[in-house]
């Protein structure tokens, strides 16, 4: 896949069929119109291409920050393993923000020839997203560009969505939000220093420190796989504030079963597999260290049943 990291470098030595979207996540709603854009490209002999930006335009718009589902490394690579031949990443800013979509679409079709557009169910862009799917189709006419607009991917009867799966972690439901992904819901970043607490307990952890704001699973114990050092390594992690020591800020710290090493400075990715419960404050230390046994003992129960 041809990455390029704005509108200037977009080229192509094909007409295009062309999707544009922010696809945090690439769920399997992105998955499935991904599809229909390689089958189309493949039917007018074209090549499909993808324009997403970076950073998410609704933290532009409304000044605050997005809890992303992907940081922008992963979405590239998973948009790349979807088989699409070009990815464009506009960086988002006011003066992009303030664009129609006929002025976003005339810089488009500047650079690349474009046979299709086909967009999602639910979009709209361009300022105060007046470029609903009626203003695109009249572009598309005026443009000789052919206008699609793909069906909701639904399962249990609601559209797959970002907004619907950070409803799912945000309940520790991490089984839905896996089967809205397409795969599991991963957290990845750098292991830092914590208070090593988990040391002193005979537990010691990972601290895996995202490089941007995450969208978190909602705080408890998890069964989880930990990527790091070049393998997928099974894991109990903890995801809250560590009540019981009145610590402040949410951190994400893996258990990795039977392994001893220093991970200090290396990437890590969390895969969130099951939630074993809720994070909770205990009266006593020796309580704690009590619970942590047990939440090991049903992570490897949990982790036997996949085998």
């Amino acid at each position: 896949m041809d990455v390029s990291r704005a509108l200037a470098e977009l080229r192509c030595d094909r007409p295009v069929v062309l999707t544009i979207g922010a696809f945090d996540g690439v769920h399997r709603g992105h998955a499935f119109l991904f599809r229909q854009l390689g089958e189309q490209a493949r039917a007018r002999g074209g090549a499909s291409a993808a324009i997403t930006f970076d950073p998410d335009p609704g933290e532009v718009i409304t000044g605050r920050p997005t809890e992303y589902l992907t940081s922008l490394d992963e979405k590239v690579a998973l948009i790349g393993a979807l088989g699409l031949d070009a990815l464009c990443i506009v960086p988002f800013t006011p003066e992009v923000a303030g664009q129609t979509a006929a002025q976003f679409m005339d810089r488009i079709c500047a650079r690349v020839q474009v046979l299709e557009l086909l967009v999602g169910h639910d979009f709209a862009m361009g300022h105060d997203r007046q470029g609903t799917r009626d203003v695109l189709a009249s572009y598309c006419v005026a443009h000789g560009i052919a206008f699609y607009v793909s069906a909701a991917l639904e399962l249990e009867g609601q559209a797959v969505s970002a907004s619907r799966i950070r409803r799912c972690l945000a309940e520790g439901d991490v089984e839905a939000a896996s089967d809205l992904l397409g795969r599991n819901p991963s957290i990845s970043g750098r292991v830092v220093s914590g208070e090593r607490r988990g040391r002193s307990l005979g537990f010691p952890t990972a601290n895996v420190q995202p490089g941007m704001p995450r969208a978190l699973p909602a705080d408890g114990i998890y069964v989880a796989y930990t990527n790091v050092a070049g393998a997928r390594r099974p894991s109990a992690v903890n995801v809250g504030v560590n009540p019981t020591f009145a610590s402040t800020g949410r951190t994400i710290e893996s258990y990795i079963l039977d392994f001893e090493g220093d991970l200090y400075g290396e990437t890590a990715s969390v895969e969130f597999l099951h939630r074993l419960r809720p994070e909770q404050r205990f009266p006593t230390i020796e309580a704690l260290v009590q619970q942590m046994h047990r939440d090991i003992a049903d992570a490897r129960a949990y982790l036997s049943t996949l085998n």
